[in-house]
């Protein structure tokens, strides 16, 4: 397959209002996230932002716990014409759970070399969908059965990511990674950056072990300055 981009992104794009403390900040959300990690950490790379659903969230940030709480509407406005036709070396679907209308999933299988999408707390999990899904990101606060069942139902790969690491797993081979805990930390968005930095290095041409202990420190390294430079203002 000739691809026209390397990096397609579909899925919500939300207005985010978040509490960290009584401090409030709006900003962009889902794909905004993604989307803002891949362009600073390769500025060069071709990427589409194809939303299918614009909504929004009030989320609250627990430091303490390095929990964030959220209040979902995420599915406001919907696009009815999506452009499946691109072709890609790696598409993602963000916050797959929530989403009402998974037919687009299909064509993107047709026009891109790899899927890989994530769950967002709440929603159930569509099961039937999965099989379209090459590499699914799953919080441990979010899975909803064992993670070798839940794995019977992807084309590939779940990584489970919990805040000190991850365990991955295509049924055959099991991946354990370990990473520090940044004490008093804003955890907003770190799923969002650990699946974009595993995206980039998988695409650099890396096995999925490398990919997964790179994409755990950059992740660190982006929240710790994030946090440090919320801390200067």
């Amino acid at each position: 397959m000739s691809s026209t981009v390397e990096i397609s992104l579909y899925g919500h794009l939300t207005h985010d209002i978040v509490f960290d403390g009584f401090k409030q900040t709006h900003t962009l959300g889902a794909i905004a996230n993604l989307w803002n990690t891949i362009v600073n950490l390769n500025p060069s790379i071709s990427i589409n932002v194809e939303p299918t659903m614009i909504g929004k969230a009030l989320i609250l940030v627990d430091r303490k716990s390095k929990t964030r709480i959220s209040k979902p509407n995420m599915n406001l406005v919907e696009n009815k014409n999506i452009n499946t036709l691109i072709n890609s070396k790696w598409s993602h679907i963000v916050y797959i759970n929530q989403l009402p209308n998974l037919e687009f999933i299909k064509d993107v299988r047709k026009t891109s070399e790899i899927v890989s999408a994530d769950i967002s707390v709440g929603g159930k999990i569509p099961n039937e969908y999965l099989k379209y899904i090459d590499y699914l990101f799953i919080s441990d606060e979010d899975i909803d059965r064992p993670l070798s069942d839940l794995v019977k139902l992807v084309n590939g790969w779940v990584i489970l990511h919990y805040p000190n690491g991850s365990i991955s797993t295509n049924g055959k081979e099991t991946i354990k990674c370990e990473t520090d805990i940044i004490k008093n930390l804003n955890v907003l968005s770190a799923g969002d950056t650990f699946a974009s930095c595993f995206i980039l290095e998988m695409l650099k041409g890396n096995k999925i072990k490398q990919s997964l202990n790179t994409a755990h420190l950059l992740t660190y390294k982006i929240l710790k300055e994030k946090n440090e430079k919320n801390e200067k203002v």
